[in-house]
């Protein structure tokens, strides 16, 4: 019987659906409201579906190296960079047919150029004088601690 009101109250849970602006917290009966419910282990939240052994992040630097506010200097988020420069990293990663994990920082480089001219060709009027970089670091855990890697991986100038 334990086991029957634990998976109740579980599928209640699992149809909760909590929003903002106003505040409504209610159970997902509709078709519309059962889309925004949240099917834990199911999660329509990809991001959450598996965890890489070797994350990354990248930003862009100035000419200096110095980091860019990119969401307040371009108006971009860096998440979006990221997935930008994922995409032309993987389109190598299938040319060349070796991991992410082993390309070279010249096997990269193509992929932070196209990506650097994506930010340029859609944000061209926002561009800093000088050049611009885009580093990559990889984030690792050795003997208990997190490592960061950091590494430039292209460097363009917008404005020639």
């Amino acid at each position: 019987m334990k086991r029957f009101w634990i998976f109740l109250i579980a599928l209640v849970l699992s149809l909760l659906v909590v929003e903002r602006d106003p505040l409504f917290i209610g159970l997902a009966f509709s078709r519309d409201r059962i889309k925004q419910a949240e099917f834990f282990p199911f999660s329509s939240f990809p991001m959450y579906s598996g965890f890489s052994p070797r994350p990354f992040v990248v930003y862009v630097a100035d000419a200096e190296g110095t980091p860019l506010a990119a969401n307040h200097e371009f108006g971009v988020r860096t998440s979006i960079l990221k997935k930008v420069y994922e995409g032309k990293l993987k389109a190598i990663k299938k040319a060349s047919g070796v991991s992410l994990e082993k390309l070279t920082p010249e096997q990269k480089r193509p992929a932070g150029e196209a990506t650097l001219h994506h930010l340029v060709d859609t944000l061209a009027s926002r561009m800093p004088p000088g050049s611009i970089q885009l580093w990559e670091i990889i984030l690792t855990r050795e003997a208990g601690e997190i490592r960061r890697s950091p590494m430039m991986v292209a460097e363009i100038n917008p404005r020639p």
